[in-house]
């Protein structure tokens, strides 16, 4: 990426980005709450207000502990940033979640589930377009990550659809089902909270993150 000789250039898209940045967290957390949140919601088992202060905390931590890995790399992984001086990476940055946070309000609006990911990474593309034309954006990154969108939604379909007929077979439909259930009930949240704690040691900070492969499975283990 080119340099800027003026330290002064970088003023206006720290602070505009600084702002937006903001006005867009308050997108995602809106609508990707309802991602984590809704079933329970939708079951009864919280109130929509208790939903909103675990939703704030769990955002921000998730944010925190595991965020870092995805965003450090989103602009770097679609972008050509040798095609961008510092200033101008800058306000593209800026322009990326700008058009995201409309998108994200707009869809939070009419109540749409969306993806912040896909908005800011179709941010990041036109924009690269818009720099110098289709040789500024990285086309086997994009391609690859379009896969993935196709591949999660298949990937949670056979998942969830494997676990809940083995649930629905061996448990739901028994006639001692309670009492299975109770039997059953630790070891699938023992499995849930792994995985979970499990993933913020593969993609959290770097003073955490551990590259292991057995040190992650001795670590799941032990969660």
């Amino acid at each position: 990426m080119a340099s800027t000789n003026s330290s002064d250039e970088y003023l206006p898209p720290l602070i505009l980005g600084g702002i937006i940045g903001f006005c867009y967290i308050i997108s995602v957390g809106a609508n990707d709450v309802a991602n984590a949140l809704g079933t329970s919601v939708g079951s009864g088992a919280i109130s929509l207000r208790t939903a909103i202060v675990l939703g704030g905390i769990s955002e921000l931590l998730g944010a925190t502990l595991v965020g870092g890995k995805t965003s450090s790399s989103l602009g770097e992984k679609f972008l050509t940033i040798d095609q961008f001086t510092t200033v101008q990476y800058s306000y593209a940055m800026f322009a990326a979640l700008f058009g995201s946070a409309c998108w994200n309000s707009l869809a939070t609006y009419f109540s749409l589930p969306v993806s912040s990911t896909h908005a800011i990474i179709g941010s990041l593309v036109f924009i690269g377009i818009a720099q110098d034309g289709v040789y500024s954006v990285n086309w086997v990154e994009v391609g690859l990550t379009a896969l993935s969108w196709v591949l999660s939604p298949l990937a949670g379909f056979i998942i969830s659809y494997s676990v809940y007929y083995f649930l629905d077979k061996q448990i739901i439909s028994k006639s001692s089902s309670f009492k299975l259930a109770a039997i059953v009930s630790p070891y699938l949240n023992a499995i849930t909270i792994a995985t979970l704690g499990l993933f913020i040691f593969m993609a959290g900070p770097k003073a955490i993150r551990i590259e292991n492969g057995w040190g992650l499975f001795g670590l799941f283990v032990l969660l």
